[in-house]
């Protein structure tokens, strides 16, 4: 407790004094001015108010959550805490001020609530929950994949879990082109197709179209493009015009027997067409070859 000199000299007859507090306390009920009489003594110091210390009353434990301290007087502190679940809304520690005040603001403790999650272009989401653990699960339309987790959690701190997937469109990628041949096509997406077709003097052996599938794969395999080779592979016949029966030249017709090559002339086509069509009949007929 403090004196303050409100009129005189202090100690002098006729001086008058205000009894005053330290920060964080108060005047109590009682004389607060005290004057010095004739006799020497002070008026009022038979019932002077006294210091007593600044109260900010007790904060009360929020719902789920706990308080730690107990005291209420100037310079006590209460720390919050919330139970798991529950984020802690206001303020994590409170000190009783000089003022019979609590600083920061009211504690709660509140379920974990997520704002409306992001929405996904060409897809949707399932779910309507936005408290603590509820989930959402994103899902595309038709024709596009999910990039990301299809699924997330509202959590503790009021954020959703994770990232916002995307949705792409499914694509199978260009088929490639078959060995000596090509694919017609400019759209490798879901549903679309493409044409495989070989060059001149090969043929196709497989499937002649693909199309793209839920899973990203082409339906079919590429094919094959097969050159125009005879039956036999000792005994090959090569001519110009006539693919069917042999493998086209440019510059000649060409007999292969056993690895042995020899140039044949115009003139001698009738005779290597004769002796082709025998080869085939004892082929077929005989099963010589």
């Amino acid at each position: 407790m403090t004196y303050r000199l409100l009129i005189g000299r202090l100690g002098e007859f006729g001086s008058t004094v205000m009894l005053e507090c330290s920060t964080g306390f108060y005047l109590g009920v009682g004389h607060r001015t005290l004057r010095c009489l004739a006799n020497g003594t002070w008026e009022g110091s038979d019932d002077p108010a006294l210091c007593k210390i600044i109260s900010c009353g007790e904060l009360p434990t929020p719902p789920f959550g706990t308080k730690l301290g107990t005291l209420t007087t100037f310079g006590a502190t209460a720390i919050f805490m919330c139970n798991h679940g529950y984020t802690l809304v206001g303020s994590h520690v409170r000190e009783c001020g000089a003022d019979g005040l609590w600083s920061g603001a009211e504690t709660k403790c509140l379920a974990g609530h997520c704002d409306s999650p992001d929405p996904i272009v060409n897809g949707h989401i399932s779910g309507d929950g936005s408290s603590y653990r509820d989930t959402v699960v994103y899902q595309c339309m038709l024709g596009y994949r999910l990039i990301g987790t299809s699924v997330r959690i509202c959590q503790q701190d009021h954020r959703w879990s994770g990232t916002t997937p995307v949705c792409v469109p499914i694509t199978c990628g260009h088929p490639g082109n078959p060995a000596n041949g090509r694919t017609n096509g400019s759209e490798f997406n879901l549903n679309d197709v493409v044409n495989f077709t070989c060059n001149k003097g090969y043929i196709l052996s497989g499937n002649a179209r693909a199309q793209c599938r839920l899973n990203g794969q082409w339906s079919n395999p590429l094919p094959v493009c097969k050159g125009h080779f005879c039956l036999h592979p000792k005994i090959c016949f090569l001519f110009r015009n006539l693919h069917q029966l042999g493998r086209e030249n440019k510059s000649c017709f060409v007999i292969v027997i056993d690895n042995y090559i020899m140039n044949i002339t115009n003139h001698q086509k009738f005779v290597l067409l004769s002796v082709f069509i025998h080869l085939l009949l004892m082929h077929y007929v005989l099963g010589f070859l």
